[in-house]
């Protein structure tokens, strides 16, 4: 396939083949490539093309007309262009790469504005949501003359248009920029009466400018349009600003004015640069070839690959030159290690790496893809009109660089690696030699702070050729020369060369060993025991209170240490407060450490370490969730613990990686035992699924070694409680009974119970209920003998959702209630916005939609503030479903697509089920059935990978009710019939009254009305015996003939 190329919909028909734009003159050549590029990458079959084309009225011969204009449109696109329609029966695709179709830009700029707001980075929003609405050229296919691609994408498109739009005001908003922001509003206004959003966000700019009476006025022209047009009154949400404007409430005070930004709206320029070295010295002819070679106006991201063998320099070259460069790229200045050679680490994957350059641009995290291809996409979208310079440090070859390029002409890469990337096209080679005689010379007598001209000329002949002219080596040897005032450069010589022939004689990098063995040699003994104790770190860096507990050093005595080899050239300051070691002092640490540090020493610096690491984790879970302390292991403090919550997550997400690193240590097995727990809480909350499984798996492990049945029961249960989470329901079950078989003949114990519970939730969401309250209440008699008010709750609260599902709904209540209380007592504010969701539900289902409302919203703020993504994923879900009946779709609408998104970023895949049928629903509901169809056979496809029977069941009914309103009743009613047999077997009343109506509505439509009106009774009595709303609503729709 060829180069990238751009395809744009959002206005006229736009090719772009990467030189130049390519026409489609022909109008119906037009309508194919439409059409195809409205479902990039799946297959149109040629009766859809055939409708786009004629608009449903083919003329005879109209399969071999179609093949014949599909022909001549891969003539008019060229050859490479051309090939990206292919034939696929029985229709056609083409092939669109992350990135090149608007819409795809639209959509990820449109999630990553959304996922900003959610997170209250309002400039970055204003900045993702602007540039989204960028990619707007005019009317979307205007030149496209097919009424049917019209009518079917355009209203979705404007609605698109106006979310985005809603969304980059609320962002503006929030910066200040209120009164700028006032015309806009009146314009958005008067074009959409009923826009009720809108209408707020000028009733609250107005007020924030001071113009009260403005924004009443507001008010009652809403109310006034509302009720003329629709026949109903202002939303709720509606109603209470304009109370709160009456009451002058102080909530609706303006923020502060944004500050401008220079030079991007939104942005602030980044600088990630390592410190410049003051003595760079030398490379005057490579430093030109970067800095000339960097000129305006160039077509295509330069990319420059800097090769050379190890301390060669590459790094230093790189960093100088951006240094240099900065003042031509003003939107920012990035550096990112891959560790392509870092010794006890592996090299960065693409999509890590792509997580941290998007992340400095400000796209908050949660908006990052996972996939890396549509990662790169957004990578490349983010940089498209920035000026930036990235320095891609350490690369291992050219896979790993290849998906972090820009496709920017404003933005310039230099890359370092020891390998050619020959691979990476447009690339421009710089190899790096050792320096020459003179330069190597000079430099080291800059660093060494001495006069050329005083020093012998050929002692320094011999200095800089025993440190092979390698720039590491001369500056490691000139600062230990530096720091010896009394040595001549003779006496540096000797040592140098007494070191070197001590070196083992087939190292290829003898030179700059011998350098690094005489720099340590001069170093005092605790310098020289911090520098190569730090080979023994697990990690690629550290701070200074890990340091001090691998050295036995308080935390300010060894930062002065580090200081002190930070002095040397032997170590590097990462950031403020991290430091790390180049990979080749890196080798050279571990080789001193275990030659000179006898193996019960260096064992007992790593259990300090890990003794570190392990107090730190438990102060962090005592922070995060007080109420579990007693259910954890038991470490001694060894200092203070974190003063709140955010401090603790905000050690956890720094120390993530040398936590992982340090669970994989075997020949410590009890801290491989005890992270498992004490990192339970926050890897699950944190959707850190991976990491999970990798810690949990060592921990089982550890135990199986230590003999520990308690242990291994503990790992298995929170392994299982992982893949739990990823809708692996049967390994979920195999792993918890596994964990009760191990627990045996043990006393009762808190993760014992757990396990129970966690039991009853894969069978619960597996459809088999009963089976699953069995274990509940299990579980619960055995919480309430141990004294686990923890778990007491979580079981009473377990109880009820069960109870729910089998319409029990008084029983429900009781038990939820029940469970509040204890939670609420015990200040488990996960547990009780667990709990507050779940009321949420079932007042919903009882038509209780104020208290419905109240609840999903504290439980959503319990969410957010806990950190808890699945959670706030489902209460997103939940909410949205009450604004849904209460009619409020707009509200919904954004509600399903903010917990969908979430959903997908952290794998959980029974709520991006659950969220694209509710989606699916409210399309229907607005008469737009082909969006329904679409989002319903997507989730019914998700739903299908997994095995919870309710959600499939679910997926079933949604999709089954669209099909009948779209007039394929028949094939309605193979999809009710299939969820029918889950609901029916799972026992869950109201899911089987819900089949049962619509089924009826299915089979009504087929004309088999005896067989409708038996499923219509059914479904009212199931809704009568329920005290559901549903029961009046389908005794009123008269679709239910006969008695009531």
């Amino acid at each position: 396939m060829g180069d990238s190329m751009e395809f744009g919909l959002l206005g006229p028909l736009h090719v772009h083949d990467g030189q130049q734009a390519l026409a489609v003159p022909a109008a119906k050549q037009r309508v194919i490539l439409a059409a195809l590029l409205l479902r990039p990458g799946s297959i149109v079959t040629v009766d859809e093309l055939i409708d786009a084309v004629w608009d449903g009225a083919p003329p005879q011969g109209a399969l071999i007309t179609l093949r014949n204009h599909v022909m001549r449109l891969r003539r008019t696109l060229g050859a490479e262009a051309g090939a990206r329609i292919r034939t696929r029966a029985p229709g056609y695709v083409v092939e669109v790469r992350p990135g090149e179709l608007d819409l795809d830009l639209l959509a990820t700029r449109h999630k990553a504005g959304r996922a900003a707001c959610r997170s209250e980075q309002w400039p970055a929003a204003a900045e993702q949501l602007s540039a989204a609405l960028r990619l707007w050229r005019g009317e979307p296919l205007v030149d496209v003359p097919s009424e049917q691609l019209r009518e079917a994408h355009r209203a979705h498109l404007e609605q698109v248009r106006l979310d985005v739009l809603r969304w980059r005001i609320e962002a503006e908003l929030h910066q200040g920029l209120h009164e700028q922001l006032v015309a806009e509003l009146r314009t958005l206004v008067r074009d959409q009466p009923l826009h009720e959003r809108f209408r707020a966000q000028l009733m609250l700019a107005l007020y924030r400018s001071d113009r009260p009476s403005e924004a009443l006025a507001e008010y009652r022209a809403a109310r006034a349009v509302l009720v003329e047009e629709l026949g109903t009154e202002p939303s709720a949400e509606l109603a209470e600003l304009h109370e709160q404007i009456l009451r002058g409430d102080p909530e609706l005070d303006p923020a502060a004015p944004a500050a401008p930004a220079d030079p991007r709206p939104g942005s602030v320029p980044r600088n990630d640069l390592p410190r410049d070295l003051s003595d760079f010295t030398g490379r005057d002819g490579e430093l030109h070839q970067l800095l000339t070679d960097a000129r305006p106006g160039a077509t295509a991201t330069r990319v420059v690959a800097i090769d050379g063998m190890p301390g060669v320099g590459k790094t230093a070259l790189a960093v100088h030159a951006a240094h240099r460069l900065a003042g031509r790229y003003r939107d920012g200045q990035l550096f990112l290690d891959l560790h392509g050679h870092t010794a006890g680490r592996p090299p960065l994957e693409p999509a890590q790496a792509l997580t941290r350059l998007l992340t400095a641009l400000g796209v908050p995290e949660a908006a990052v893809p996972q996939d890396e291809e549509a990662g790169a996409a957004l990578w490349r979208a983010e940089c498209d009109g920035r000026s930036l310079i990235i320095v891609l440090d350490n690369a291992l070859d050219a896979d790993q660089v290849r998906p972090l390029l820009p496709g920017s002409a404003r933005c310039q890469v230099l890359v370092t690696s020891r390998r050619r990337l020959f691979g990476l096209d447009g690339v421009y080679p710089l190899s790096l030699d050792v320096l020459d005689p003179a330069t190597a010379a000079a430099l080291f007598v800059k660093v060494a702070g001495r006069q050329q001209a005083q020093e012998p000329p050929a002692d320094l002949a011999e200095a800089v050729a025993l440190c092979g002219r390698l720039p590491l080596a001369l500056r490691v040897a000139a600062a230990r020369l530096r720091s010896r005032p009394a040595w001549s450069v003779a006496d540096l010589n000797r040592r140098l060369r007494a070191h070197r022939e001590r070196a083992e004689p087939d190292s290829d990098h003898r030179e700059v060993s011998a350098a690094f063995a005489l720099s340590y040699e001069q170093l005092e003994p605790e310098q020289q025991r911090m520098f190569r104790l730090l080979g023994l770190l697990p990690g690629s860096d550290t701070d200074g209170s890990a340091a001090a507990a691998l050295a036995a050093r308080t935390e300010d005595e060894a930062l002065d240490l580090l200081d002190l080899l930070l002095d040397c050239h032997l170590l590097q300051q990462r950031s403020r407060d991290r430091f790390g070691l180049h990979d080749l002092l890196r080798d050279h640490a571990r080789r001193t450490v275990t030659a000179q540090e006898p193996a019960p020493r260096r064992q007992a610096a790593q259990r300090r370490l890990l003794d570190h690491y392990r107090w730190r984790a438990a102060a962090a879970a005592d922070a995060m969730v007080p109420q579990e302390k007693g259910q954890r292991p038991r470490v001694e403090p060894l200092g203070p613990g974190f003063a709140d919550v955010a401090q603790a997550l905000a050690w956890l997400d720094a120390e993530r990686a040398n936590l992982v690193a340090v669970s994989g240590l075997a020949d410590f097995p009890g801290h491989q035992r005890d992270l498992s727990p004490l990192l339970a809480r926050y890897l699950e909350r944190g959707a850190h699924y991976r990491d999970a499984l990798a810690v949990h798996t060592a921990a089982l492990a550890a135990a199986r070694t230590l003999g520990d049945p308690a242990a291994q029961a503990e790992a298995l249960r929170f392994l299982g409680l992982i893949v739990l989470h990823q809708g692996r329901y049967e390994q979920a079950l195999a792993h918890l009974h596994e964990s009760l078989r191990v627990a045996e003949g043990l006393p009762p114990s808190f993760g014992r119970t757990a396990t129970l519970l966690n039991i009853g939730v894969a069978l619960g969401r597996g459809g088999r209920l009963e089976e699953g309250l069995a274990h509940f209440e299990q579980a619960l008699a055995q919480a309430r003998e141990l004294g686990a008010q923890v778990q007491e709750g979580t079981a009473l609260t377990n109880v009820g959702v069960i109870l729910r599902r089998q319409g029990r709904y008084a029983e429900a209540l009781e038990r939820l209630g029940e469970a509040l209380v204890i939670k609420e007592r015990l200040e488990d504010r996960i547990g009780v916005s667990i709990v507050r969701d779940n009321l949420g539900v079932l007042c919903r289902r009882l038509g209780r939609l104020d208290e419905a409302l109240e609840h999903h919203r504290r439980a959503l703020d319990l969410d957010r503030e806990g950190n808890d993504r699945a959670g706030e994923a489902t209460t997103l879900d939940n909410l949205g479903l009450v604004h849904q009946r209460r009619g409020e779709l707009d509200r919904a609408v954004e509600l399903f697509e903010q917990s969908l998104e979430l959903a997908r970023e952290i794998e959980e895949g029974a709520g991006e089920a659950i969220a694209l049928g509710n989606l699916g629903n409210v399309h229907r509901t607005r008469g737009e059935l082909d969006r329904a169809l679409a989002r319903h056979r997507e989730s019914l496809a998700v739903a299908q990978r997994l095995e919870g029977a309710l959600v499939l069941a679910e997926a079933h009914t949604n999709l089954g009710q669209t099909l009948c309103e779209a007039g394929l009743p028949d094939q309605a009613v193979t999809e009710h019939q299939a969820a029918l047999e889950l609901v029916v077997r799972s026992g869950d009343p109201y899911e089987a009254a819900r089949v049962q109506e619509n089924l009826g509505a299915a089979l009504h439509r087929l004309g088999e009305e005896s067989a409708a009106r038996e499923y219509h009774r059914t479904a009212l009595a199931g809704y009568r015996a329920l005290g559901v709303p549903e029961a009046a609503e389908l005794a009123a729709a008269g679709c239910c003939p006969g008695p009531a």
